[in-house]
């Protein structure tokens, strides 16, 4: 009797051991499998969000095709994206996207790659660098200034429209002095003579652009971009060119705070200038884009609410953007005005122009075939 109990029992051990692995094999595999499961998910999530940070540079390029401060860590879908681009002419861009981290393993990485592929049209470009506007603002003013869109003769449909998420104030002393397209979201609406587009009322408002770049405050080219570099102060980052002076600056990235041009400064290109405080000129002043391509140079206020006041001898070839700054135009410029509030003095002559001629117009960004490249880590 008492040997059959022993059997029993040990049976019983035997049966509650076989039980306890297959649990802990269960539990094992259940474990591995929930976590591949989430990794895949987790990979999948990162590779899209690299794949949009790709699209982002790509929009970034379109609109300026100097562009190659890139992106660290900017949040998307839950995840993030880190771009980094090449200094080449159709530059190598590289995404690192980063999916919602998985508990106690971090986060899926995923890289993509691809070159950008940039075609150019010839002639005067469509203006606005493909937002169709040449001039966005919350608030538009011209006194009788003229608002072009070609150097004469100019390709057909390469109109510069204007439009204000407020008034448009126009005062022509000449219809029509807005060779496009005119809408406006605040009444009083704007003469039908002064333009020979469209003038219409816009039921809805756009966002201005905010191009900015933090990490350029300390990582730029102005200690050696400058020239002579006594038109610098690194202490307070001020560029001051006076009357008869000339200085230069070599293709780069730059960061000032105000940018005070009375005599002549000699921009290479691509250059793209960051500014926190004021951009003025008097009318002695020369602001030379040495290649006459508006797009290739660009000065983005920082939002700092300040006036800007431009008027120079020659003409401005560039675009000017500062989502809070207003823009006071007294002379002839060729590019792209984004701001708060934009007025043009009778003296100014505006062509909605990237490139005034010659095939050096971003006409559109892609990416060039056999040049894709992903990879992943795995956390």
């Amino acid at each position: 009797m008492s040997s059959e109990r022993g059997s029993a029992m040990v049976t019983s051990l035997l049966a509650v051991a076989v039980l306890s692995i297959l649990a802990a094999t269960t539990y094992r595999l259940t474990r591995t499998l929930v976590r591949e499961t989430t990794w895949q998910m987790r990979s999948a999530q990162a590779q899209a969000v690299g794949e949009a940070g790709l699209e982002d540079a790509l929009r970034q390029l379109y609109e300026n095709p100097s562009w190659r401060t890139g992106f660290t860590d900017k949040p998307f879908a839950g995840g993030r994206y880190t771009v980094t681009l090449s200094t080449d002419t159709e530059p190598l861009v590289r995404s690192t996207g980063y999916s919602m981290g998985i508990f106690l393993f971090g986060s899926a990485v995923r890289s993509v790659s691809a070159r950008a592929r940039l075609t150019y049209s010839g002639g005067a470009a469509v203006a606005g660098g493909g937002s169709g506007f040449a001039v966005v603002t919350d608030y538009f003013k011209s006194q009788g200034a003229v608002v072009d869109s070609f150097v004469p003769p100019g390709p057909p449909g390469s109109e510069g429209g204007i439009w204000s998420n407020g008034r448009a104030d126009i005062q022509c002393s000449s219809n029509p002095c807005v060779k496009g397209s005119i809408w406006y979201t605040d009444a009083p609406a704007p003469s039908p003579a002064s333009a020979s587009g469209a003038v219409a009322h816009a039921t809805y408002t756009l966002t201005l652009p905010n191009h900015t770049c933090p990490s350029c405050a300390a990582g730029n080219d102005n200690r050696t971009g400058i020239s002579p570099s006594s038109v610098y102060s690194s202490s307070s980052k001020d560029l001051f060119v006076d009357n008869g002076k000339t200085a230069s600056l070599a293709p780069g990235v730059y960061y000032f705070r105000h940018i005070t041009v009375k005599g002549t400064l000699n921009i290479s290109t691509p250059a793209t200038i960051y500014f926190t405080g004021k951009l003025t000129t008097d009318s002695s002043c020369a602001i030379n884009n040495l290649s006459q391509t508006p797009s290739l140079v660009a000065f983005y206020g920082q939002g700092s609410s300040s006036s800007h006041s431009i008027k120079c001898d020659s003409p401005l070839h560039a675009y000017l953007e500062d989502r809070t700054g207003d823009f006071t135009l007294d002379m002839e410029v060729f590019g792209r005005i984004w701001g708060d509030k934009v007025e043009f003095k009778d003296g100014t002559l505006f062509h909605a122009d990237i490139a005034p001629a010659g095939p050096q117009a971003v006409a559109g960004v892609s990416w060039e075939p056999g040049a894709w490249g992903s990879g992943y880590g795995r956390p």
